[in-house]
């Protein structure tokens, strides 16, 4: 199903981002009634998911109407994800591996956006997957890299300790010595005020300003980084990867998304692209394809406020909240979160 998703003659692919805590089967299932594409799951990690039936059944449901569903993993070991991902092929279209979470404990722990430091590594995590479940779709959510690499041999440090396989250890170390060398080039993008010339829905990359979207600049190396990464996961054999367009320190309400960084990721991809960040209104999904060139767009907060988004609606209709109702009492939804998803609703009255 997920491989016919991505369709030249089709119109672009929506997501419902995955969500701790919001992006339950309840709100899937109303997204997708009311024009999202396709939908994620929560983030589980894969070290305990793999191994703990309770776990799993608390916190993963599904139904026939959820599809197509994206069952997203924090992993930093190719054999948990894939031991993981047999657990629920059957049941989605797709596994993704997130190397996007900036919070802390995930970091620290060698996962989320921590992972995007170490691209051999993702793309060892894919391949192990596509090895031995070749019929299932798998897909990567990223940040964009960060220069402030000085605390990379540290991290590898701590994934070199869980790592098992000696030769990607050596891959790992070859990665960091490649990202100093790039860290000492002084070669930067320079900022450049014409940015109106578009060809088939994506930018000229020689006319991007990587400060367009803020006082950020993104350096050579930054990006070069971020390529890497891309590279890895299409060497993996990744059916599409997502990019947040904002770096791990960036917050989301403070910074703004760089499209211009997501524009060039997509000029360079050979598979597709899913743009990731300051969606809220049928113009942002507009404008963001036409800056992007992307073949798909994700929000989150978004769809939290109007999970009739992507159904071109700029309010959320008050069926909205009669489906959420239903679906609730059908699927079993904690009144705590009900009550949360009815503050996040902005409800035409």
């Amino acid at each position: 199903m997920l491989s016919e998703i991505f369709n030249v003659n089709k119109p672009v692919v929506t997501f419902l981002a995955p969500m701790v805590r919001y992006s339950r089967l309840p709100f899937r299932l109303l997204t997708l009634r009311w024009g999202t594409s396709v939908v994620y799951s929560p983030m589980f990690i894969a070290s305990g998911f793999y191994k703990s039936k309770s776990a799993r059944d608390a916190d993963f449901t599904t139904s026939r109407e959820d599809q197509p569903l994206v069952v997203q993993f924090a992993s930093n070991n190719p054999v948990e994800f894939m031991k993981s991902a047999e657990i629920v092929a059957n049941h989605c279209a797709c596994v993704d591996l997130n190397c996007g979470c900036p919070q802390k404990w995930a970091n620290d722990d060698c996962l989320g956006a921590e992972m995007i430091r170490h691209a051999e590594l993702i793309q060892e995590c894919v391949r192990t997957v596509k090895s031995n479940i070749p019929n299932l779709h798998v897909s990567v959510k990223i940040r964009l890299c960060t220069k402030e690499r000085e605390t990379i041999r540290n991290a590898g440090e701590v994934n070199m300790k869980r790592c098992q396989n000696q030769n990607l250890v050596e891959k790992l170390d070859d990665q960091i010595k490649k990202d100093e060398e790039y860290q000492n080039k002084e070669e930067i993008i320079q900022d450049t005020k014409d940015q109106d010339e578009i060809k088939d829905g994506i930018p000229n990359i020689r006319q991007i300003s990587f400060a367009e979207d803020g006082d950020k600049m993104y350096n050579f190396a930054d990006m070069h980084a971020t390529l890497s990464v891309l590279h890895a996961v299409e060497a993996g054999g990744a059916s599409y990867i997502t990019v947040h367009g904002r770096r791990r320190e960036d917050s989301s309400s403070g910074t703004r998304v760089s499209t211009a960084a997501i524009a060039l990721i997509k000029s360079e991809a050979n598979i597709p692209v899913v743009a990731n960040g300051d969606i809220f209104t049928p113009h942002d999904c507009r404008e963001m394809r036409r800056l992007t060139g992307a073949d798909g767009l994700m929000s989150a907060r978004g769809l939290l406020q109007n999970p009739a988004l992507f159904g071109g609606f700029r309010h959320p209709p008050c069926e909205v909240l009669q489906d959420l109702e239903s679906l609730g009492i059908e699927y079993g939804l904690p009144v705590d979160l009900k009550d949360e998803y009815w503050v996040n609703l902005q409800c035409l009255v």
